[in-house]
């Protein structure tokens, strides 16, 4: 055969060739069975890879057996009420660092998370925080990655530090006094009628009130009208699920972000009730403080204003004055009443105590006890320790991310760059190594009868309470303030009226 013809051959052999191969393809795409099945295997063998190679990365952490293939068992726990619990248990059975989700891990390693949390450290804030924003278009200090959260922080700190307002303690003062003479002239029971009421309730509507007076010098009158005004609390007890399922779903938020839909589903600064009537609240003493005929106070608003927020943060940051700093100190009032009056030792300690300083004689209901008095009394500061440590205020994972070029704990395994890291409060603050074998017990004689270095250990662990390092809250100061006075005149009224 010529040179011709074989080249000749060649080239029809190609032709056929390259026709058959356009027929296949072209089948393919005219057979839509044949087109879903090769989409549809090509799909599970993408997730299958996928799931493997994410599953040998954290092969070496213990956790829930399905953690690590989906996020399944940790989206069923933050909705299920008692997470909480949930993540403590996880930690008891399978130690300080478990597996919770493919590319999530947990510690209840105290010394572990303030090294995350450093100043210096090169963890940065994970997209969980998205699903903590108020307004999903908006970040706030809470949610800000982290060059924005420095600069914010440093804005803030003044104002929440209550360095620039007048009459911090007096402010604060007033509302509590308000509270004790409701309680006395409505809730005292006597001979003619047993008269209760729900302190879960009246503690949140104070710490509200407490923070829209220091925060914009406009309280929102919960205790003067002896209710929720804005049924906030029924609205953040609906929307709280939703929230703890964005933290596991952050994409949702990023998906939604810029979209009109959330126009329509959000709540609107109009509504009549709920998180936003009390959004349109905010947003107004904010506006308030801009503009040709602004309002200038010496209060935390104020302060923020001073050192270079902007409007449109105000308004972003009033919200978060309003909802963490009244939840927080709330919950800590809660935890401490619940634990000391079913507590007879702690509850005689604690008397014998105000007894010591002069505090259950008769008083003007005015006459609020000071912080000065406040922090010298050995007893209540252990039993507010104690309080934090029992129940922590917030159980959120907050979690981090493994900075590049992983990183390695003190046993020697990697955590590969990327990985996500959060915290269970529960299990650090029940840790028996740091807090002893009766670690679930509430004995405030802990922080009192224990050596030294002990001690220490003790403090630097609940100090993670209000996150340690860069991160820590910034409203921490303001809370156990208003924990400390709230708890002393509460409990005197309450045994001066027995």
């Amino acid at each position: 055969m010529s040179a011709g013809n074989i080249s000749k051959a060649s080239t029809q052999l190609r032709m056929a060739m390259g026709k058959e191969k356009d027929s296949i393809f072209l089948g393919v795409i005219y057979d839509p069975k044949e087109f879903i099945l090769i989409l549809f295997l090509a799909t599970v063998t993408y997730l299958v890879i996928s799931s493997v190679r994410q599953f040998y990365r954290l092969r070496h952490f213990q956790g829930p057996a399905w953690a690590a293939w989906t996020k399944l068992w940790l989206l069923r726990t933050v909705t299920s009420g008692r997470m909480h619990q949930i993540f403590y248990t996880t930690t008891k059975k399978y130690g300080s660092i478990v597996r919770i989700a493919p590319n999530s891990l947990m510690t209840s390693d105290a010394t572990l998370w303030r090294r995350i949390c450093a100043v210096r450290s090169p963890y940065v804030r994970a997209d969980w925080y998205k699903g903590m924003r108020f307004e999903p278009d908006k970040d706030v200090i809470l949610t800000y990655r982290d060059e924005k959260h420095m600069e914010m922080r440093s804005k803030l700190a003044a104002g929440y530090a209550g360095r620039e307002s007048e009459n911090l303690e007096k402010s604060m003062d007033s509302r509590i006094a308000e509270l004790l003479r409701l309680i006395k002239h409505k809730y005292t029971s006597d001979d003619h009628g047993y008269r209760p009421f729900d302190w879960g309730l009246m503690s949140s509507n104070l710490t509200l009130d407490v923070v829209t007076e220091l925060g914009f010098s406009h309280c929102i009158g919960n205790i003067e009208s002896n209710s929720d005004r804005y049924d906030y609390y029924g609205s953040i007890a609906k929307g709280l699920p939703i929230v703890t399922t964005l933290t596991v779903l952050p994409w949702i938020v990023c998906m939604f972000e810029n979209s009109r839909v959330l126009k329509w589903i959000m709540p609107s600064t109009e509504d009549k009730h709920g998180y936003g009537r009390l959004l349109g609240f905010a947003k107004k003493r904010a506006r308030e403080r801009f503009g040709p005929e602004k309002v200038e106070k010496r209060d935390m608003l104020g302060s923020f204003i001073r050192h270079g927020i902007t409007q449109k943060e105000a308004e972003a940051e009033t919200i978060v004055q309003m909802m963490a700093g009244t939840d927080l100190a709330a919950t800590v009032l809660r935890v401490a009443v619940l634990y000391i009056i079913t507590q007879p030792q702690a509850h005689r300690g604690l008397l014998d105590e105000f007894h010591a300083y002069g505090l259950l004689s008769e008083r003007p209901s005015e006459t609020i006890v000071s912080i000065v008095t406040a922090s010298k009394m050995p007893y209540l500061q252990a039993c507010i320790k104690e309080s934090l440590r029992i129940c922590p205020p917030f159980c959120g994972l907050l979690e981090k991310v493994v900075p590049p070029g992983g990183d390695v704990l003190a046993d020697g395994r990697v955590l590969p760059e990327g990985t996500h890291i959060g915290v269970s409060f529960w299990g650090m603050m029940r840790d028996p190594d740091v807090f002893g074998d009766d670690a679930d017990v509430f004995r405030p004689e802990r922080w009192i009868h224990t050596e030294a270095e002990k001690l220490k250990a003790m403090e630097k662990s609940l100090e993670c309470v209000f996150s340690p390092g860069r991160y820590t809250c910034l409203g921490k100061d303001m809370a156990i303030l208003q924990v400390n006075k709230v708890l002393v005149e509460f409990l005197a009224a309450a045994t001066l009226s027995v």
